[in-house]
């Protein structure tokens, strides 16, 4: 098996070998599906299970590094034998490790500058393209505010009536009231100030369902104590978007029970469970994009971890 990667298959220009030490590039969902297919691929010829315990780590590395920088021709000639196979199998069982790598590298490469930093740049725009909108309400009730604090200083003999009578000479009730209707309703007075680029992001899910299965199923990760419900509530997002709808769970909706609402965080919470959903459900885009910020960050904190990877493992194993 071993041998078969430094051979040139029929209809083929380079090796095996060749085609697995190349790594994704592309922050897409697409090379992120790619990258966990070159993990299965690489574990699928069971190396990683070899016990290397007996070899010095430094000779591993020195015969991982030839096999990853030799052609295939020159790994074909390499003599005696036994030293071809041991460069092999030394760098199968560090691709293991780089192929993981590389996934994980490019995830956290898509979460944080392609769905959230793009989430809060469009929400951002989005604010600019509301200011026109807010400014003419906004500087009318600055003006009565105003009004409003320079009547501090006129005493106690100031009635309702007369404070009024001021607030009219800068602003009238009738515009005042629509301003104040208009302000409410661009930014209700409940809202999250990060919800909108929360709301931006869920846009993105189309992106996110192309890697999620493969994603999940493919890369063996552990956890701490305190991430593990963050983890399972990963690694049971692929059956659960698969969940046909029914009439007590309509499409765009999960079952409540069937999810850990404990993992919602606060930011995540008004959006996961929105006032107008079907009782019993969670809103699924919103609650797959809560899980999968939550085991981003944790994944960057090593709490959530893949054993098979360097850079990614748990620092303290």
């Amino acid at each position: 098996m071993l041998l078969d990667l430094i051979e040139v298959p029929d209809g083929r220009r380079v090796s095996a070998l060749e085609v697995l030490r190349r790594g994704p590039t592309d922050p897409t969902a697409k090379a992120l599906v790619a990258a966990c297919r070159r993990i299965a691929q690489v574990a699928g010829m069971g190396v990683g299970a070899v016990d290397l315990a007996a070899v010095p780590q430094r000779r591993v590395v020195d015969l991982a590094r030839r096999g990853m920088t030799s052609n295939a021709t020159d790994l074909r000639h390499t003599r005696p034998h036994s030293k071809r196979l041991a460069t092999l199998l030394s760098t199968a069982v560090y691709l293991e490790g780089k192929a993981t790598d590389d996934a994980l590298e490019l995830f956290d490469v898509i979460m944080t500058s392609v769905l959230l930093a793009r989430a809060e740049r469009r929400s951002a725009v989005d604010k600019l393209e509301r200011y026109p909108r807010i400014s003419k309400d906004a500087a009318r009730l600055a003006a009565a505010v105003a009004v409003l604090l320079e009547a501090e200083d006129w005493g106690d003999e100031v009635t309702i009536a007369v404070l009024w009578d001021h607030i009219g000479n800068v602003v009238s009730r009738a515009q005042l009231r629509a301003s104040v209707a208009n302000i409410n309703e661009i930014m209700p007075p409940d809202a999250d100030p990060d919800g909108e680029w929360r709301t931006a992001l869920m846009t993105r899910y189309p992106f996110v369902r192309k890697f999620l299965r493969v994603f999940v199923e493919t890369i063996e990760f552990g956890a701490s104590a305190d991430a593990e419900p963050v983890l399972a509530a990963l690694r049971a997002l692929p059956d659960l978007l698969d969940k046909p709808a029914t009439k007590r769970v309509p499409a765009g909706y999960l079952d409540a029970r069937s999810v850990d609402l404990e993992v919602v965080s606060p930011g995540w919470r008004n959006l996961v469970l929105r006032r107008d959903r079907p009782p019993g459900t969670v809103e699924k885009v919103a609650y797959v994009f809560c899980v999968l910020e939550a085991s981003h960050q944790r994944l960057r904190r090593r709490d959530i971890f893949a054993a098979a990877s360097s850079r990614w493992a748990d620092p303290r194993a």
